[in-house]
């Protein structure tokens, strides 16, 4: 995934922050990967991103996936089942069966013996070669790696259950079906969300830019203030969307108790 300049650019123009020193627009472009206002952005745009996926449950996000029971150290929850959660889990919305939960940092906790999680996904990508090695808990809680992946019980995963799935960024880059590395963020490759998320996302990496605009004191709040308004319109969509779910109308056939096959 690469950093929408146009998003960039935008944030900058309403933040206030995209005149050069003769008043004219000064763009950021690709050709600026090398300078130092470049990696700025690149930093606030990514975490811009993640926390705008993690706070509304977008419709055109959403995955669907079964879930492995860790193999990982984890704390006692009161729960019969502790999973994973999905790699590229943004925000969790609900489980299938409509069972509750609590999501104990990248645990999620369950009495649901088979779980399977709706969720919304950030894109976070792992190549279909990724290998497989022994990893102690202390050289992952020191960060000598940068994720894991629990391969759950030997009947939910065909690798041995005292094997965990690890790839730090440097051999991520090096395997052959992984993004290139000339991309802002090779680890990544979200889907298409819906045109509200980007609007959001600008909006929000504006007012963070607009901190520094010390010639409008109140542009941050102002930009804010609309953030949380799209936050709002993003919101009803979705409830809407998932309040007009109705069952199919029945057959004329059910409806008189004919019961036609065809």
């Amino acid at each position: 995934m690469n950093m929408n300049l146009d998003i960039i650019n935008g944030a900058r123009y309403s933040a206030g922050v995209l005149k050069d020193g003769e008043g004219g627009l000064a763009l950021l472009t690709n050709e600026d990967k090398d300078k130092g206002f470049y990696e700025i952005c690149k930093s606030l745009y990514l975490k811009t991103f993640l926390e705008a996926l993690s706070e509304i449950p977008w419709t055109m996000g959403r995955r669907r996936r079964r879930l492995l029971k860790t193999r990982l150290p984890h704390g006692n929850s009161g729960y019969g089942f502790t999973y994973d959660l999905p790699y590229d889990c943004a925000r969790p919305i609900e489980l299938s069966d409509k069972g509750t939960y609590v999501i104990d940092g990248d645990f999620l906790c369950t009495d649901s013996e088979k779980a399977e999680l709706l969720y919304v996904s950030n894109g976070k990508f792992i190549p279909q070669n990724t290998f497989f090695e022994s990893v102690s808990v202390t050289d992952f809680a020191e960060g000598n790696y940068d994720f894991a992946l629990s391969p759950g019980y030997v009947d939910e995963w065909d690798v041995p259950a005292d094997y965990t799935a690890s790839v730090s960024l440097e051999e991520f880059a090096a395997l052959s079906d992984a993004p290139q590395t000339y991309e802002d963020y090779p680890e990544y490759r979200p889907p298409k969300y819906e045109p509200k998320f980007y609007e959001y996302l600008e909006i929000m990496i504006a007012a963070k830019l607009a901190v520094n605009n010390t010639a409008q004191a109140r542009l941050h709040d102002t930009l804010l203030q609309k953030a949380v308004l799209i936050k709002m319109e993003a919101v009803n969509s979705t409830k809407s969307i998932t309040a007009n779910k109705q069952e199919p109308s029945p057959w004329w056939s059910d409806r008189l108790g004919l019961g036609l096959e065809f």
